[in-house]
């Protein structure tokens, strides 16, 4: 992306959430003028006035810093007020209600030609498609798998992927909702049940390229941005993740690739993924994950073969799995074939003859390892083996930190990880060595009867890459003039009512505030808007009009609604609350919005990393 577009993207999210503001304070102004409030300033953006006009009383400005704008009211500041009739609190109690709420009638009301004109210009939305299941989420314990086509849930339609999302989100937590989705051509019903925004537990497919670099591996190959991957050496891909695994794994290794073009036309391409950034790693993965069940989702050929969790695959179709990351290349491959697969649990050796089941031609079984400390594998090469450790040895501190494996984390001992007093997963310890300069780790290790003390220092070693960004599949929503303001006007107040289904869920617990997003996660959202198209853009900031006027209604000192719940106290006492108990409602709500800014800040940062 050049720069000249970034700059173009950086004006849209600048003036389009300025306008935002814009639109709230001009409300404000209106209603303040209306009923006589001398406005001093009237100002787009913040800062020292860099140019104006004064027309009667008020100065109509442009400040040095783009963050918005206010209105100045005579009366506002208690310090200066003097009584005069043409202050703000020298009005009735409905006067000055009208004029704080009015910034959130506006955010309301032009939320809706915002959304409208999203849909006439075309809003480019992920595709009804399932990429990935998640284990412990109410997806996985459905029938959903990738590759399906996702028709309608709870008797609403799903014409794009977020339709599934804001569905959820919108059900009280515990209901159980019928799902209709198309697999191979068959249309077939499941259920899920909501839970929390973060255990929807599925994600869209997302296999299209959205940027080729220029002279890298992956132009050089012939992919061209739009291209959607298909399948690699003959196994169908669904997921981002699960092709950049592939990259990364095969640096130098030719891969058979079928693509697909924006028209629909396949081609197949020899794909040679180039050594990348060399990094420092362990060798910790998939490939040392002893292949034991961990989860077993229902209805799969896992569970109708009679797996249970511990139970330790042995064999596959004759050959030996001997660790998770195989049984997964084993498995792949053999979609719609019945094998023998053998397995022990506990000292009994079992066996069964399974049909593999199949994802759009991608076989599987429907499990999912258990977390372990054992190394199933040893990697060549690897800094493990370099250190001298083996396959069977069990870790069991991390530079003299707890390396706790369950299946299920508790909530203390995720937020232990997270400030670095525990280990949860040998995963965590190679993405430290990966974060890190290639400092030496030391493990205690229990081979056998054996307590062992092992330094292991990472070595640098280059994943394959192919230089390029992968994208949701995605389809364009564009409609006509008339079904655009029914489209527009019903997404609307769609957000008006999910937002506050939001709000009463954290309230109640049923969500967590981690999900929320704050000014960093706002431009964030927004940059990838501008980025998708105009029409996306729009309909971004059409959802945070709606959001504010929904917001600035709560009770909370320092936003509209904390003002209003003033005047609602005032008019039941007969008087104003007094300036005093004011200030220091405003120094706590102002704590409180800070707290939270703060809060959600830190969680925008850490999933942007």
């Amino acid at each position: 992306m050049d720069v000249l577009a970034r700059l173009w993207f950086s004006l849209e999210i600048l003036l389009g959430i300025n306008f935002i503001i814009f639109v709230h304070e001009l409300g404000h102004f209106m209603f303040a003028k209306w009923h006589g409030v001398r406005c001093p300033v009237f100002s787009i953006w913040m800062g020292p006035r860099i140019w104006g006009v004064k027309r009667g009383e008020t100065d109509y400005r442009i400040s040095l810093l783009p963050l918005g704008g206010y209105v100045m009211m005579a009366g506002e500041n208690p310090d200066e007020r003097t009584g005069a009739p043409d202050e703000l609190t020298s009005k009735g109690v409905f006067a000055r209600f009208q004029i704080f709420v009015a910034g959130t009638a506006m955010n309301f009301v032009w939320a809706f030609p915002i959304m409208i004109l999203s849909f006439m210009v075309g809003k480019e939305v992920a595709a009804p498609m399932v990429g990935d299941v998640r284990p412990d989420t109410s997806a996985w314990e459905s029938e959903l798998q990738a590759g399906d086509e996702l028709l309608s849930i709870g008797g609403t339609q799903v014409r794009a992927y977020e339709d599934y999302v804001k569905e959820i989100v919108r059900r009280p937590k515990g209901e159980k909702l019928e799902v209709e989705y198309r697999r191979g051509g068959q249309t077939r019903k499941t259920s899920v049940t909501v839970g929390t925004a973060t255990t929807i537990g599925m994600s869209p497919i997302s296999t299209v390229v959205a940027e080729v670099e220029k002279d890298k591996a992956g132009a050089a190959s012939g992919l061209r941005k739009g291209d959607e991957f298909v399948s690699i050496d003959g196994i169908p891909v669904f997921d981002a993740n699960e092709i950049s695994d592939i990259i990364d794994r095969n640096a130098g290794k030719g891969l058979a690739v079928v693509v697909r073009d924006k028209a629909g036309a396949s081609r197949t391409l020899t794909i040679t993924p180039a050594l990348g950034e060399e990094k420092w790693v362990l060798g910790i993965g998939r490939e040392t994950t002893p292949p034991v069940v961990g989860v077993v989702r229902p209805n799969t050929p896992g569970a109708k073969a009679g797996l249970k969790p511990g139970d330790e695959i042995a064999t596959i179709a004759g050959e030996s799995v001997a660790s998770f990351g195989a049984l997964t290349q084993i498995v792949r491959p053999r979609a719609g074939q019945t094998v023998t697969v053998t397995w022990k649990r506990g000292t009994e050796a079992m066996s069964a003859e399974v049909l593999i089941g199949s994802q759009g031609g991608r076989g599987f079984l429907g499990i999912m390892p258990e977390p372990s400390n054992r190394l199933a594998t040893v990697p060549a090469d690897s800094a493990l083996a370099k250190a001298g450790l083996q396959p069977g040895d069990r870790i069991l501190t991390v530079n003299g930190k707890e390396l706790k494996i369950v299946s299920s984390p508790s909530a203390d001992d995720r937020k232990r990880a997270v400030k670095g007093e525990i280990y949860i997963s040998l995963d965590q310890v190679e993405m430290e060595a990966r974060a890190g300069k290639g400092e030496k780790l030391s493990f205690a290790v229990k081979r056998g009867d054996q307590s062992l003390s092992v330094d292991a220092a990472p070595v640098k070693k280059a994943d394959g890459d192919l230089s390029i960004r992968l994208q949701h599949k995605t389809i364009m929503l564009r409609s006509g003039f008339g079904e655009s303001i029914q489209r527009g006007c019903a997404e609307a107040i769609d957000v008006f009512v999910l937002t506050g289904q939001m709000l009463r869920k954290l309230l109640v617990h049923e969500e967590e505030a981690s999900n929320l997003s704050g000014p960093v996660g706002i431009v964030s959202a927004a940059y990838k808007s501008a980025t998708e198209g105009f029409g996306n853009l729009l309909w971004l900031l059409g959802m945070i009009s709606m959001n504010l006027a929904v917001i600035n209604l709560l009770p909370i000192p320092v936003l509209d609604g904390g003002h209003i719940f003033f005047l609602f106290i005032e008019k039941l006492r007969g008087k104003p609350v007094p300036a005093r108990v004011q200030g220091y409602a405003a120094a706590g709500g102002a704590l409180l919005l800070l707290s939270l800014m703060l809060f959600v800040t830190w969680h925008d940062i850490a999933r942007m990393f």
